[in-house]
């Protein structure tokens, strides 16, 4: 488990928006490692048939910074992409997309099933192709609720071969994880290539959660 420490920045939701911005040079970077989700958590037997023997979610790692404005908490992820699908033109290709997953009690739930009845999570979405970011719950594979997608704030750019995404939203927001600084949350990370057909539960991902410290 990598601790992800999200230093207090004076400044606004418009400027930690912009990926490029000095204020992510006081952020320390974090390299997470991904995995592909098994196979057997996908709720489609017809997913399940398909991809058994097919290779995906093989992205190794990506690199997470974390600030936060005393109102909101953001994050900035990085990860290599040689290929980026933005805009999909035929019903075989998806668009590249990246995900936070947070237990809503903030400590623990299953990361593998999207969480389950007893221990629902909360989702922040982007995808390359969508003009907003997507706010959800979810209670296990193939559950997943949306909630208001306007909570959450994403903006993505590919440059040089690599994808550079930046996903925010406010501390206390109804039906999503709440935080607080100083304070502690966990969360796990996503990330789908378009380019392999990627989409749903067929994706890379962090298996374990990791420790967002929140500095006051």
């Amino acid at each position: 488990m990598a601790t992800i420490v999200a230093a207090r920045v004076a400044t606004g939701l418009s400027q930690v928006l912009k990926a490029d911005d000095s204020v992510w040079s006081k952020a320390q970077p974090q390299t997470i490692a991904l995995a592909p989700t098994p196979i057997g958590f996908q709720p489609s037997v017809y997913v399940v048939a398909a991809w058994r023997d097919r290779p995906y979610g093989l992205l190794a790692d990506l690199d997470v910074r974390a600030v936060h404005t005393g109102n909101e908490l953001a994050f900035r992820l990085e990860w290599a992409e040689p290929q980026p699908v933005t805009q999909p033109d035929d019903l075989d290709i998806f668009a590249d997309g990246a995900a936070l997953l947070f237990p809503m009690d903030g400590v623990d739930a299953p990361i593998e099933s999207m969480g389950s009845p007893a221990k629902p999570v909360n989702a922040w979405y982007w995808r390359a192709n969508l003009t907003a970011a997507i706010h959800a719950t979810g209670q296990g594979a193939g559950s997943v609720l949306r909630l208001n997608d306007d909570a959450v704030s994403g903006v993505g750019r590919w440059a040089s071969g690599r994808w550079i995404v930046v996903l925010a939203r406010a501390f206390a927001t109804p039906g999503g994880v709440q935080i607080s600084a100083p304070g502690m949350v966990n969360a796990s990370f996503a990330v789908w290539r378009g380019a392999n057909q990627e989409r749903a539960g067929i994706k890379a991902f962090g298996q374990t959660w990791h420790e967002i410290r929140l500095e006051g």
